[in-house]
């Protein structure tokens, strides 16, 4: 199990590793400079800013100088806002974090008691609507639910907020809407997994023996049905901590992703790298415990490990 933890965090990695590379040279193919703006700025103030920068260099002396400043944990300074990256994202990140987080467990207090009645009540009609409704939430998407949920949930509700981030009220309305999608995956896969365990020999001999149903449920189903949700769940949560760009600007909620869209338009290359990176390696750290979960649930997997 050690060696197999090892060598999840060499290929994350890895991972990080090349997807840091593919986004130096992307944001630098970006059109324009980032040092310019409205105001126009005499020359000898635009080279003193591409030298600090280190943009007078050469590209491969730049990627060079950048992996350097990385392995001391300095992402650089903003080109835009002349902050410190690490700044940025530490004021930022936890609003982000909150939102994943409160997403993912409305996900999972919705979708997997979904897929278990969806799966003991296959062909009946609360199989058919549950899932009928988990293919709506998988095909509307958030920019559609999320004003929908400000105009009518909080115009009727005084204590919650269209838009703004204080208290744990003001997460419902984003949470909801950010959540809905992967409760809608998650009631599916669910399913999924329950019908193929209930179909197994070992359940059939429960239910002859004549263990009651809750126990057959909770002691022997529950555990390899899961499975394929727990291999979800883990990139799903990544996902909802780096895909919260569109909930955070309907709702106007000051996390990362103001700073990801203000620093592709503003090219300013350090936040975008900085961004990225943060995100890569909660992919990679979520894949990990995704992958440990299963280890845990999964006996064959665990032995093979």
């Amino acid at each position: 199990m050690f060696k197999t933890i090892l060598s999840r965090l060499g290929q994350g990695i890895l991972v990080v590793f090349c997807l840091i590379s593919i986004t130096f040279f992307l944001v630098r193919m970006m059109p324009g400079d980032p040092l310019t703006d409205e105001k126009a700025l005499p020359p000898h103030i635009i080279e003193k800013n591409k030298a600090y920068y280190h943009l007078d260099k050469p590209l491969p002396v730049q990627y060079l100088y950048y992996f350097k400043n990385l392995a001391q944990g300095d992402l650089g300074d903003s080109m835009s806002k002349d902050r410190p990256v690490v700044e940025i994202i530490g004021s930022s990140f936890p609003v982000s974090l909150i939102l994943g987080i409160s997403s993912m467990l409305i996900a999972l207090a919705v979708g997997i008691p979904a897929g278990v009645i969806a799966a003991l009540r296959k062909n009946s009609f609360i199989d058919y609507a549950s899932m009928s409704i988990a293919m709506l939430g998988i095909c509307i998407p958030a920019f559609v639910v999320g004003p929908l949920l400000a105009m009518y949930i909080a115009s009727n509700v005084s204590f919650l907020k269209v838009a703004g981030w204080g208290g744990p009220f003001d997460w419902i309305l984003p949470a909801i809407t950010l959540g809905l999608t992967t409760a809608a995956y998650l009631a599916r896969i669910t399913r999924g997994g329950m019908l193929e365990v209930l179909n197994q020999d070992y359940i059939r001999t429960a239910k002859a023996k004549g263990l009651p149903t809750h126990r057959i449920i909770t002691r022997h189903a529950l555990r390899g049905g899961l499975i394929p949700a727990v291999a979800y769940v883990g990139p799903a949560f990544a996902a909802l901590i780096s895909g919260s760009f569109i909930v955070e600007t309907i709702f106007q909620i000051p996390g990362l992703g103001q700073h990801f869209i203000n620093g592709a338009t503003s090219r300013d290359y350090n936040i975008l790298q900085g961004v990225v990176f943060l995100y890569g390696v909660i992919i990679v750290i979520a894949n990990l415990a995704a992958d440990i979960a299963l280890a845990m649930l999964n006996p064959r997997a665990r032995e093979s490990a």
